[in-house]
């Protein structure tokens, strides 16, 4: 019982996780619907699927 109480605590604990800088937060839609196709983390991660 004490683990899964420690992990809940440790789980609400924790802030949020930021996975893009917010560079292109003020880009609008057009910025948002383009980063999956022209960021370089997500070109990164479809390279090294297909390899």
């Amino acid at each position: 019982m004490r683990i899964p109480l420690l992990a809940l605590a440790i789980c609400l604990a924790a802030g949020a996780a930021w996975a893009h800088d917010g560079a292109a937060a003020g880009g609008g839609f057009v910025t948002g619907f383009l980063h999956p196709v022209l960021g370089w983390d997500h070109v990164a991660a479809i390279v090294a699927v297909g390899l």
